[in-house]
């Protein structure tokens, strides 16, 4: 099928389905993964489709499921239904249409349920099953495939029995073609399809719509009552979803993290265009796998060591400001390689954030420096968003699309960076950037000339940069070098005081060690009872002596030798040398 050579993976699936729901407006979508019975449900509440959308777009390959989409004519944007709630015009992601059918690299079996919101009011909630596994059977007529599609009206959702009627009807359907399919293939077919009857949509709303402690949502995203928006149920999910899921590291994002990650600009200053979340549904309860915890926020940048962020020119040129150590000052980089002429990508921006290598050279307290190293660890790059949704696979640790490594490689006391040490993002639009243009599998840019002077660009100002402030000659280093030498002398000064401080802990925990051996052996008891028994013993003796002057003498004397041997039980008590 079309939709699978299109489609590199599941997760590049999804993120195609997530595309799909920011076209329509919706401004939530969460998928929800069942394991233990394979089953994907997909939601979001963008403005949903007609039975006329899903049966003459939807279903149809290469048509464009949203009219006027990108047009540049005033008049018609205005007029361009957004939704109940107007949203500011979006640029539209999806503009192949191969979105619909990346669902079936997923699974074998979608029920679409979607119920559009119209200008006019709330429509019919729209029904579809189907199995993709006849439209892949060799030599079968797809005229000859029958799609099931029902309505029910009032913001009913369709229950298991109502399924299993769609089911029925493709099961005839199924039976009609038997001939033409290999008997392999139709009990296979035939098994699937059984699977599909023990869905009730209706019992899964509600499981969906509770949070974790059986309460109701406030926010739910349900097409029941006056809930509007489209929902995908597919099943059985294919195996590779679970190693997609696992394959990560405590230093290695795993393969649905780099796709779903980020997918609306959450680095931004701006809010985020749609809000996206994936629960994987284990035997222990939900596990969140694409939240926010998991990836960078705008306020990240504020524990960085370096900063960057301005705007690339129609000459490709960089003004904004660079801060070093926290010292922000405004910095022009000129495109050198440009050679004066007009690059053809465009304008764009850029913010990035870099932390130090060495924990020593940051001005990061230990805990926050950790905790960044392993964020840029994981996820670190520079990603790639277009009006606000990410451009795959720019940002993934395995996609060094400007060759930092490479380059620090040949040459690291020059070239200063490492890719997976920094974070931040390029933000280009629709509207002034139109020559950079996405390849049909999804994955990157075309490397037209565009591209290239884009790329070019961007190669060229962190070149400067490192040659500006991070090299020992740099004409514009001191900060860099005075901020390092200050943390470096700094974290030194710490390390000292941390051997110092751990030399009197030790010696501390001996005394502790002694205090305690001697208290659970009951010397101070013994003692001091010995100590009270020469006491009154001593007390006796002064009693009879009648010399003022000796008694007083005998006083001092006993005093002092009580004294010293209580002085000589205290010598044991921790508390003394505190």
């Amino acid at each position: 099928m079309l939709g699978r050579q299109q489609i590199a993976g599941i997760p590049n699936a999804i993120h195609e389905l997530f595309k799909n729901a920011h076209d329509a407006y919706a401004e939530n979508v969460e998928a929800d993964y069942f394991r233990r019975n394979r089953v994907l449900v997909l939601r979001d509440d963008g403005y949903g489709m007609t039975r006329n959308d899903v049966e003459n777009r939807w279903l149809t390959l290469g048509t464009e499921s949203r009219v006027n989409a990108n047009v540049v004519n005033k008049d018609i944007a205005e007029h361009e239904w957004r939704g109940p709630k107007n949203l500011p015009q979006r640029a539209i992601m999806g503009e192949k249409g191969i979105g619909r059918l990346a669902i079936a690299v997923i699974a074998p079996i979608t029920i679409l349920m979607t119920r559009a919101s119209r200008p006019d009011g709330l429509k019919n909630l729209v029904v579809a099953l189907v199995h993709w596994g006849l439209f892949e059977q060799p030599g079968l007529d797809i005229s000859e495939i029958n799609v099931p599609v029902a309505e029910f009206p009032g913001g009913m959702l369709p229950t298991r029995e109502d399924i299993c009627g769609l089911a029925d009807k493709v099961a005839k359907n199924l039976e009609d073609l038997r001939h033409e399919i290999s008997p392999e293939a139709f009990k296979q077919l035939k098994e699937t399809l059984q699977q599909v009857r023990f869905i009730g949509p209706d019992m899964l709303d509600k499981t969906l719509n509770k949070n974790s402690d059986g309460s109701e949502r406030q926010d739910p995203l349900t097409l029941s009552g006056d809930g509007y928006g489209t929902t995908f149920i597919v099943l059985p999910v294919a195996p590779e979803l679970d190693d997609d899921i696992d394959s990560g590291t405590e230093r290695e994002s795993s393969k649905l993290e780099r796709n779903l990650l980020g997918f609306s600009n959450v680095m931004s200053l701006l809010k985020p265009v749609i809000k996206t979340e994936f629960r994987d549904h284990l035997a222990d309860g939900p596990h969140e796998r694409i939240g926010s915890k998991s990836f960078f926020t705008s306020e990240d940048f504020k524990r960085t060591d370096q900063y960057f962020e301005g705007t690339f020119n129609e000459q490709g040129q960089f003004i904004g400001t660079v801060s070093i150590y926290g010292k922000p000052r405004p910095y022009v980089c000129n495109w050198i390689d440009g050679k004066g002429r007009t690059p053809r990508c465009g304008p764009f921006s850029l913010r990035y954030g870099y932390v130090q290598g060495r924990s020593t050279e940051s001005r990061l307290n230990p805990t926050d420096w950790q905790e960044m190293s392993s964020k840029t660890d994981r996820v670190g790059g520079l990603y790639i968003y277009r009006d606000g949704i990410r451009v795959l696979p720019y940002g993934n640790s395995d996609v060094d699309w400007l060759d930092i490594e490479k380059r620090r490689t040949y040459s690291a006391r020059d070239w200063f960076f490492s890719y997976r040490r920094g974070f931040g993002y390029v933000e280009i639009k629709h509207s002034v950037n139109d020559s950079l243009t996405e390849k049909a599998g999804r994955e990157g840019f075309r490397e037209n000339l565009a591209y290239r002077d884009f790329r070019s660009i961007l190669v060229n100002f962190f070149k400067q940069l490192a040659y500006e402030f991070f090299r020992n000659t740099s004409p514009q280093g001191e900060d860099y070098i005075e901020g390092k030498e200050l943390f470096t002398a700094q974290a030194e000064l710490l390390k000292k005081q941390k051997v110092k401080a751990e030399s009197r802990r030790k010696d501390f925990q001996k005394l502790l060690d002694v205090f305690f051996e001697k208290y659970n052996s009951g010397y101070f008891e013994t003692e001091s009872k010995r100590i009270l028994e020469e006491l009154s013993e001593n007390i006796f003796k002064l009693d009879g002596i009648k010399s003022t002057e000796e008694f007083a003498y005998g006083s001092r004397v006993l005093e002092a030798e009580i004294k010293q041997k209580i002085n000589k039980i205290n010598s044991s008590n921790p508390n003394c040398y505190a």
